[in-house]
């Protein structure tokens, strides 16, 4: 994948200062808006200095795209994809915090997800025209999380974004925007989790998950406790809610949409609304609004956006990043505590050859409380300890 065809939200521009606020609204979704400036603004960083919360900065063979947790085995997986042939899946041994595996797939992976009870991994990789202007295809890898092998690759559709499992309900989901293939309405696909085939599509709302932006940011979130999987939807500004084992779809969550984390504790929902620089509290039972978390605009810089959200409900903390593809100091870790609404920001520093970071995603660890961030740009994951942050 071309890094430089990343579009970034339009409603950029975030000092990260926070200040917690009560029962906020505001549109979801993001608009395309400036790129990164390229190869030519990159030899113009400075280099940052690391926070002491930061373990390490691992360089990575592929741009850094979806990541997820297996907590089961303390590893994580990294969508890794790049435009000179490094596609794989890649697995990080969490206590040693080194490459513990690579698994080859297709053109471009975006997506990941861990089933720990079969010990599998899904990755959703898509193949793009040769300009990058449009997905050609999207193939379903099946791995052996202990080998590493690819167990069985399948042709399931044109635009697949997503892909997350629900080990509650022994299934795994696939978010199929408008264009797909075999279903072209805005659908979600259930996958047998053996063999990586689609059993059933169900209709959720319009353009699950923002499909062409933000390809590491989660736009699916699973509560396993409560047997629930929510679905962003960027195109008409709605969450869809569905139920585990029956699949069935109930009344949407309206006027949010945006990457999503679950306090799977007290079924809270956070959903980081790009546009409007804001973190939205959900209830999981009422699916009401109950706090906000606002990143106020700067007017000097207008490059920076929020990319995605993690949450540690086990320390209420709550993570987000924001990449900025023009000025290193830009691209950040921001630690929410919940219960106050105070906020820290650190800077995250690429790799020795690339000051811009770019991170797009982040997953939190609850048992260790280690944070990991995916950067898109200087292929690199920055690994944080989450009790100093």
């Amino acid at each position: 994948m071309n890094c430089k065809k990343r579009n970034l939200p339009a409603a950029a521009g975030l000092l990260l200062s926070l200040a917690l606020s009560s029962g906020g609204c505001g549109s979801g979704g993001s608009s395309p808006a400036g790129v990164h400036a390229g190869s030519s603004q990159l030899a113009t960083g400075t280099a940052l200095t690391p926070s002491p919360a930061l373990v390490k900065t691992m360089a990575l063979p592929g741009f850094g795209n979806g990541i997820s947790l297996d907590r089961t085995h303390n590893r994580v997986y990294v969508a890794a994809g790049g435009s000179s042939g490094q596609n794989n899946i890649e697995v990080i041994d969490g206590p040693s915090a080194t490459l513990a595996g690579i698994t080859p797939v297709f053109s471009n992976p975006v997506s990941v997800a861990v089933d720990p009870g079969l010990n599998h991994v899904f990755a959703v990789d898509r193949g793009f025209s040769a300009n990058y202007t449009y997905p050609t295809s999207s193939n379903l890898t099946v791995i052996a999380a202990g080998s590493n092998l690819a167990l069985v690759s399948t042709l399931v559709g044109q635009t697949l974004a997503e892909a997350i499992d629900n080990p509650t309900s022994s299934e795994v989901y696939v978010a199929n925007p408008p264009g797909g293939s075999p279903d072209t309405s805005n659908s979600l696909l259930i996958l047998n989790p053996a063999t990586g085939l689609p059993v059933k599509s169900i209709t959720v709302g319009y353009s699950a998950m923002d499909s062409y932006n933000n390809f590491g940011a989660r736009r699916f979130a699973v509560d396993r406790t409560r047997n629930v999987t929510y679905v962003s939807n960027g195109a008409d500004n709605t969450i869809s809610v569905v139920a585990g084992g029956t699949d069935t779809v109930t009344t949407p969550i309206q006027g949010l949409s945006g990457p999503i984390a679950v306090d799977e504790t007290s079924g809270r929902i956070y959903v980081l609304n790009v546009s409007a620089g804001q973190v939205f509290a959900v209830d999981g039972a009422s699916y009401q609004r109950v706090s906000s978390y606002s990143l106020t605009k700067s007017a000097v810089d207008t490059s920076e956006a929020p990319a995605d959200v993690a949450v540690d409900a086990s320390v209420q903390k709550l993570y987000v990043v924001t990449l900025d593809g023009f000025t290193p100091a830009g691209n950040t870790l921001t630690t929410i505590d919940l219960p106050t609404g105070t906020a820290r920001t650190v800077e995250i520093p690429g790799i020795p050859a690339d000051p811009y970071s770019y991170p797009n995603a982040v997953v939190a660890n609850p048992d260790d409380h280690r944070v990991y961030v995916s950067n898109g740009y200087d292929l690199s994951i920055s690994i944080y300890d989450g009790t100093k942050l």
